[in-house]
């Protein structure tokens, strides 16, 4: 009785080691896979329809690239966003909110930019939004609050 129980044990702790095993290496393909080692530069942009549904499509730029032209457009940005104008309820005087949602994982992210940064914004209506960085971001119940830093365009649509 006490060598079957051994083999149990034995047994038990093999299949630990392979379902670890197998984990390490799902993880380091993944991370393998995401990092990016070429010298291209990648810029991810979500665009948002009326149903809150999250297109992504990826753009590549060749980092050996020299940009002549140095107009304020949005290419000249890492993120640029298609979304709706909305209030920033904590502080709607001084900032306004741009919610994104990605139906794919039920979250969403709302883009704080600072009212003093950009012309005025009509509520409700679709703008571009695009920018290079954000400052803090904090999430509570699947949305996170993101407050824009630098550079800001926000462009009707």
């Amino acid at each position: 009785m006490k060598n079957k129980s051994l083999y149990i044990v034995i047994i038990f702790l093999a299949l630990i080691f392979c379902t670890l095993a197998a984990l390490a290496a799902y993880f380091l393909f993944f991370a393998e896979k995401s990092n990016n080692t070429s010298s291209e530069k990648t810029d991810t942009t979500l665009t948002s329809d009326s149903n809150s549904d999250v297109e992504a499509s990826e753009t590549t730029q060749d980092a050996d690239t020299n940009e002549e032209d140095n107009t304020d457009t949005s290419e000249n940005y890492n993120f640029t966003y298609l979304t709706e104008a909305l209030v920033y309820a904590p502080d709607p005087d001084n900032h306004v909110g741009f919610k994104i949602c990605d139906t794919s994982i039920p979250s969403c992210t709302v883009y704080i930019i600072d009212r003093s940064l950009i012309d005025e914004i009509v509520i409700g209506e679709q703008y571009q939004v695009s920018f290079n960085a954000t400052d803090t971001c904090e999430g509570a119940a699947g949305t996170s609050y993101c407050m824009i830093r630098g550079d800001v365009l926000v462009e009707p649509i």
